[in-house]
C-alpha cells in the first residue's frame, strides 16, 4: 500500500477545535505564506483528481498517484481518515515509529524534535510528525504535515526529549510562524518541505539539543545515513512506541529507485534510501523527520521523511525531499533571522529576494563588524534583521 510517512487520527470536539490529522493539501494556504518557488526540474507526473475523504472508518479509497503498478492504498491509508486499530494516537496526526530500528537515545540524533497538537492530553497522543532543528528558532519538516488550517497556536515542538510522556505536563514549545514550500504538490509529494519557527530560540547542549547543518551538495548513491523518529515500528500492523527509535539505511541512486516507482521520482527533488533487504525504513508518523548523513565527519540533514510505497517493502525505497535543492528556499528565513546571525557574516537575498524568470536570484555573502550595514538596498540590523 502507498502510505505517506504519517499517521492519521481525529482529536474529538467541535469542528472549531478539531484538527484532522492526515495527509492533506499543502498549498500555500492561510497560515503558509507565498514567497518565490525554486524551480523544479521536472513536471508534476499525471495524476487522477485529488478528492477529500470523509472522516469516517471505511471509505473509498482515493486512485494512486503512482502508476497502476503500484498497488492503491487501502482505505485506512487515506488522507484524514481514522485508524482503525484500537493503538492508533488519536492526536493531530500520525504516529509512525521506524521500522527495523532499535531504541535510541536523543544523544544519537539531538537535532530530532516532535511535532505536537496542543490541544492534545499528552505528548504521546498529540505527537504526529517529526522534524530537525536547522536553527535555534528554526525546525524543518514535510509540507505534509502542515493541515492548510493549522495556526502555530495549535502546534507546539518537543525539543531535546527522546521519550514521548503518555500524562502530566507537555514540555514541547510554543510556534510563532509556519512556512509551507509555495510549490508543494499533495499529489506527487513533490517539494515535501516547510519550516515551523520557535517563538522563542532553544538553548544548545552538546548530546541532547543541537542543530543539524543543511546539505549544500547531492549526496552520493551507497552514503550511509541514519534515520530517526516515532512512527510505526510494525507495518503492516500498528505499534507506536513512545521512546524514540534509529536505524541505518544507505542512499540509493534515482536511477535505482525509479524502476519500481515507475519514473515518478523527481531526480532533483526527491532522494531515496533503504537497506540491503528492504528490512529498515520510517514509517507513519516519521514523516518530516531528519535523514542524517556524515560529510567530511560532521552530520548534515540530507533529506526529509516524505513517503514511501509500504515501509521496508521490497522494492520500494523510502523517499524523502532532497534537502541540498531547498537549501537556498530554506536559508532565506533562517540566514536573515537575528538569533541565528552570529555576526560578522551575513546573508542575504539578492535583490531583495525579487525572482528573476520565476527562480530565486542569487544569494550574496557580505562580512561587516558593525551593527547595521546596507545590503542589496536594503538594512541588517543586529536587532531586526534584514529589511
Amino acid at each position: 500500500m502507498w502510505r505517506n510517512r504519517r499517521l492519521f487520527g481525529l482529536l474529538s470536539g467541535l469542528l472549531s477545535s478539531v484538527l484532522v490529522a492526515g495527509f492533506v493539501s499543502m498549498p500555500a494556504g492561510a497560515n503558509a505564506e507565498a514567497l518565490e518557488p525554486l524551480a523544479s526540474a521536472t513536471t508534476p507526473i499525471p495524476s487522477p483528481t485529488a478528492t477529500s475523504p470523509a472522516p469516517v472508518p471505511s471509505p473509498t479509497p482515493t486512485p494512486s498517484p503512482f502508476p497502476s503498478s503500484l498497488p492503491a492504498p487501502a482505505a485506512t491509508d487515506i488522507p484524514g481518515v481514522a485508524p482503525t486499530s484500537a493503538t492508533a494516537k488519536s492526536g493531530l496526526g500520525v504516529t509512525p515509529k521506524i521500522v527495523g530500528g532499535t531504541p535510541a537515545t536523543i544523544a544519537d540524533a539531538p537535532w530530532q524534535v516532535a511535532l505536537i497538537s496542543a490541544s492534545a492530553s499528552s505528548e504521546y497522543q498529540g505527537q504526529f510528525c517529526g522534524g530537525t532543528l536547522i536553527e535555534r528558532d528554526w525546525v524543518a519538516t514535510a509540507a505534509h504535515c502542515i493541515d492548510p488550517a493549522l495556526t502555530p497556536a495549535q502546534l507546539k515542538i518537543l525539543v531535546g526529549y527522546d521519550t514521548l510522556r503518555t500524562s502530566g505536563a507537555s514540555r514541547a514549545v510554543a510556534t510563532s510562524r509556519i512556512v509551507v514550500h509555495p510549490n508543494y504538490d499533495d499529489v506527487t509529494k513533490n517539494n515535501d518541505v516547510a519550516l515551523i519557527q520557535l517563538s522563542s530560540p532553544v538553548t544548545l547542549s552538546a548530546g541532547s539539543i543541537e542543530t543539524l547543518p543543511l546539505a549544500s551538495s547531492t549526496v552520493p548513491a551507497g552514503t550511509s545515513a541514519l534515520i530517526t523518529g516515532w512512527g510505526n515500528t510494525a507495518y503492516p500492523n500498528e505499534s507506536f512506541p513512545t521512546e524514540l527509535r534509529k536505524a541505518t539505511v544507505s542512499i540509493v541512486s534515482d536511477a535505482s529507485c525509479n524502476i519500481p516507482y515507475g519514473g515518478s521520482i523527481n531526480a532533483t527533488n526527491m532522494l531515496c534510501a533503504s537497506n540491503a533487504g528492504f528490512t529498515s525504513d520510517t514509517c507513519q508518523g516519521d514523516s518530516g523527520g531528519p535523514l542524517a548523513v556524515q560529510l567530511g565527519g560532521t552530520w548534515t540533514l540530507a533529506g526529509i521523511t516524505s513517503f514511501g510505497s509500504g515501509c521496508a517493502t521490497a522494492p520500494y525505497p523510502g523517499v524523502y525531499a532532497e534537502v541540498s535543492t531547498y537549501h537556498g528556499w530554506i536559508t532565506q528565513y533562517t540566514a536573515g533571522d537575528p538569533v541565528n546571525s552570529v555576526a560578522p557574516v551575513i546573508t542575504v537575498p539578492a535583490a531583495n529576494g525579487v525572482s528573476v524568470g520565476g527562480v530565486l536570484a542569487p544569494r550574496v555573502s557580505t562580512t561587516a563588524t558593525a551593527a547595521t550595514i546596507s545590503v542589496n538596498n536594503g538594512t541588517w540590523d543586529a536587532t531586526t534583521g534584514y529589511s
